[in-house]
C-alpha cells in the first residue's frame, strides 16, 4: 500500500514539475520577446533597414547580430539613407518622378523624395534599387524590382524612363546633387549610298 502511494505521489510530483516548467518556459519566452522589442523600439531599431552586398532585400537592423563595416542603412522615421563612409547630404535633382508597378499602377514619389536625403561622399552613390527599397520600406509596399519602372522628369525637364534593374547604376553626384546619367543608345551604322540629286534642267516631269 505504501509503495503504491509513493508511486502515486512521484508520477504526481513529476506530472507537477513538468507543468510548472512548461509554464516557466512559456514566461520566459514572452519576458524575453517583450524585453527584445521594447529594446529595439527604444534604440529605433524597427526603423532601421540595412543593405547588405549579396541581398537583394534590405534587412530590418534587428535581425541582423554583426553589421558589416561597410554598409548602407535607411531610417524610415527620418527618409534618411546612410553610407558607412558619408560625409555630406544629397538630395535628388529631379523634378518629378512617378513609380509604375506591373505597367499600369502608378505611385507620386515627389513626397517621398521633398524630404528623402542621401548620406555619403561623391564617390559611393547610391544604386537606383536602393532608393526603390528605401521607398517600399517607407510605405511598406513592395514589388518585384524587374517590374518597376521610374518615369522621371530631370532638373532640364528632360523627360526619361528608367528600368530596373538595367539602369541601376545610373546615378552619379555633381554640383551638390544626385543625378541620374543615361548613356545615349547607340545608333547602328547603315551602309551610306551617294545621293541622286534630279536634273532640275530637264524638260521631263
Amino acid at each position: 500500500m505504501l509503495s503504491y502511494l509513493y508511486h502515486i505521489f512521484v508520477i504526481k510530483s513529476i506530472t507537477l514539475w513538468n507543468t510548472c516548467n512548461s509554464y516557466y518556459t512559456s514566461l520566459h519566452k514572452m519576458i524575453s520577446h517583450t524585453y527584445n522589442d521594447a529594446k529595439h523600439y527604444l534604440n529605433n531599431d524597427h526603423a532601421i533597414w540595412i543593405f547588405l552586398p549579396g541581398h537583394t532585400l534590405p534587412l530590418p537592423r534587428y535581425s541582423i547580430s554583426n553589421l558589416p563595416t561597410t554598409c548602407w542603412k535607411y531610417d524610415t522615421s527620418t527618409n534618411q539613407l546612410y553610407h558607412t563612409k558619408g560625409t555630406t547630404s544629397y538630395s535628388f535633382s529631379w523634378l518629378s518622378v512617378t513609380l509604375v508597378t506591373q505597367g499600369t499602377h502608378e505611385y507620386d514619389m515627389d513626397p517621398f523624395l521633398e524630404s528623402f536625403r542621401v548620406h555619403t561622399d561623391i564617390h559611393h552613390p547610391p544604386t537606383l534599387n536602393m532608393v526603390y527599397m528605401a521607398w517600399c520600406a517607407k510605405h511598406s509596399l513592395w514589388f518585384p524590382k524587374n517590374s518597376v519602372t521610374m518615369r522621371v522628369i530631370d532638373h532640364q525637364g528632360n523627360d526619361m524612363i528608367l528600368h530596373l534593374p538595367t539602369h541601376n547604376d545610373s546615378i552619379t553626384i555633381h554640383h551638390g546633387k544626385l543625378h541620374t546619367s543615361i548613356p545615349s543608345p547607340t545608333i547602328p551604322y547603315h551602309e551610306t549610298y551617294p545621293m541622286i540629286r534630279p536634273n532640275l534642267s530637264s524638260n521631263r516631269l
